[in-house]
């Protein structure tokens, strides 16, 4: 079993080196894929002053979209050129934790079967992000639309069962889509109890900051409802109004504050 950690950055030179250590520190027998989203910045030209015996040897593989793709459309990127078995999407302002590599490996090692595990994240004072468990859940259809990851997570998949490229580039950043596709096709996902990620929240860019919520809030619409047309016969009733209600309320706010930040320029 081997694992690619896929880092997807976009005008972000000043952590992605930390995020690339990180991998290659953690994983030393893995692979590290980082896609630059068509950044405007020197990131390109940072890594290869930095990393050049990893880019030579192939443990660190650079490559540079032409055109900025959004957060899903560079994860496919990455996702399409991976070697391993296993492909792990890192964000490029977070870090595996510092004792989580072996437990990675182990866990992914014992679910050959499994389309998709999902790590669990701490914040960066090591607080546990989400519901926390007991013990690793299976992730149903069902179950994964009502509850997600039940929390931010650190996503595994199975390139050895999931040939195709994994998320919807038009829709920017709403992965959810892309894995319940891979669930109904290849069966559950995994919701594994080792903790993986540091997960920075203040990133200028999160979902869990105002702004960022803000600026996906039409994508994420956009996204709800495809959702519900395709696997609302896996919903309850409630989770499909819910799914709704949210889809017009973040279209209606979201297209308010994209009418703004253009007046306010």
């Amino acid at each position: 079993m081997n694992l690619t950690t896929v880092i997807t950055t976009y005008n972000r030179q000043d952590v992605v080196i930390r995020a690339i250590n990180s991998a290659l520190n953690t994983i030393p027998n893995g692979e590290v894929v980082v896609v630059d989203d068509a950044s405007t910045d020197d990131t390109v030209a940072i890594l290869n002053k930095n990393f050049v015996l990893q880019i030579a040897t192939k443990k660190l593989v650079v490559i540079k979209n032409k055109i900025n793709l959004g957060v899903t459309g560079a994860k496919n990127a990455g996702y399409k050129v991976a070697k391993s078995n296993w492909v792990i999407f890192l964000d490029s302002d977070d870090y595996y934790t510092s004792k989580g590599g072996n437990l990675i490996l182990s866990e992914l090692t014992a679910y050959p079967k499994t389309p998709i595990v999902f790590f669990r994240c701490v914040d960066e004072q090591g607080k546990p992000i989400g519901q926390q468990f007991y013990k690793n859940l299976n992730l149903d259809l069902t179950t994964y639309i009502r509850h997600t990851s039940f929390g931010e997570a650190l996503t595994a998949i199975n390139k050895d069962l999931v040939k195709y490229q994994p998320y919807i580039t038009q829709l920017k950043g709403y992965e959810g889509l892309g894995c319940c596709r891979i669930i109904k096709n290849f069966g559950p996902a995994v919701l594994s109890q080792i903790t993986a990620r540091v997960y920075t929240k203040n990133g200028r860019d999160r979902l869990s900051t105002l702004s960022g919520f803000l600026q996906r809030m039409p994508l994420l619409a956009k996204g709800h409802l495809i959702l519900v047309k395709e696997f609302g016969i896996y919903m309850k009733l409630n989770t499909m109004i819910t799914y709704i209600l949210k889809a017009y309320t973040y279209y209606t706010i979201g297209s308010c504050y994209k009418l703004y930040k253009k007046a306010s320029r």
